[in-house]
């Protein structure tokens, strides 16, 4: 079975290219997420995220991801 998937392939080594993807992809959504904070309301933005968490609860209960 493989397990590339994991932070630590084989126990002893790290996923180093796993790792800078997912550190680039955090500093990015932040980057992102703190221009459009600034120009949308509050109010819009607590309805993109209610949608957004449907949609995730919905793809994890039909099975999808």
């Amino acid at each position: 079975m493989q397990k590339d998937f994991l932070f630590i392939r084989d126990y002893n080594q790290l996923n180093y290219e796993l790792i800078a993807a997912a550190a680039l992809s955090a500093f990015l959504g932040a980057y992102i997420g703190n221009r459009l904070v600034k120009k949308i309301k509050i109010k819009t933005l607590h309805y993109i995220v209610a949608v957004m968490l449907f949609v995730f609860a919905l793809l994890l209960g039909l099975g999808i991801i």
